[in-house]
């Protein structure tokens, strides 16, 4: 023994070391990982027309799926089955254990206008819904917390040929369908 440790120990440890790292890194990036993915631009475009039916179109999606698997942010433009409205939705899911940074980022989010009720709201730590018209556009935002996922859903529809009272209810809950499934929905890549 030439030190306070002899070889053999020193080897010992690092072996232990590497196989403790190797161990947490499959468990937080690997396949034993808690796979906080949220789903995919992709994923919620297939999703839409079961919760508003209609025509969906990707417009844009951020960032990158190879770089961040936990936040994502979408857009699609939207015309209703029957062609009576037209508008685009704006998604964007966040997927933490943090809850309290989900619940801030709820509480904290843009929701112009008037409140407007949420049936679904008693099932999230935060729930916010606000409506406003701006000429002939009815812009609703939702906001949603649960303790693993974030959602903020900002609908802008119109209908020249439908009364105001029904292009606000068609948007408020249009808005609020695709927010609470947005909030279920699994990644699947």
């Amino acid at each position: 023994m030439s030190g306070p440790m002899s070889k053999k120990a020193l080897i010992a440890v690092a072996a232990v070391a590497v196989v403790a790292l190797g161990l947490v890194g499959l468990w937080r990036w690997g396949p034993l990982a808690d796979d906080a993915a949220v789903p995919s631009c992709g994923d919620v475009a297939d999703a839409l027309p079961e919760m508003v039916s209609g025509s969906w179109t990707l417009t844009r999606t951020e960032p990158k799926r190879d770089v961040d698997r936990s936040r994502v942010r979408c857009e699609y433009n939207f015309t209703s089955a029957d062609q009576a409205y037209r508008g685009r939705i704006l998604l964007s899911l966040i997927e933490s254990d943090d809850e309290a940074f989900l619940r801030r980022t709820a509480t904290s989010g843009p929701c112009d206008g008037e409140v407007v009720p949420n049936p679904s709201a008693p099932r999230y730590e935060v729930a916010r819904s606000c409506a406003q018209r701006i000429n002939d556009k009815i812009f609703t935002s939702v906001l949603l917390a649960s303790d693993r996922r974030y959602a903020h859903i900002l609908a802008d529809f119109s209908s020249p040929e439908r009364p105001l009272e029904q292009v606000i209810a068609y948007t408020n809950t249009s808005a609020q369908r695709i927010a609470d499934r947005a909030m279920t929905l699994n990644a699947t890549d």
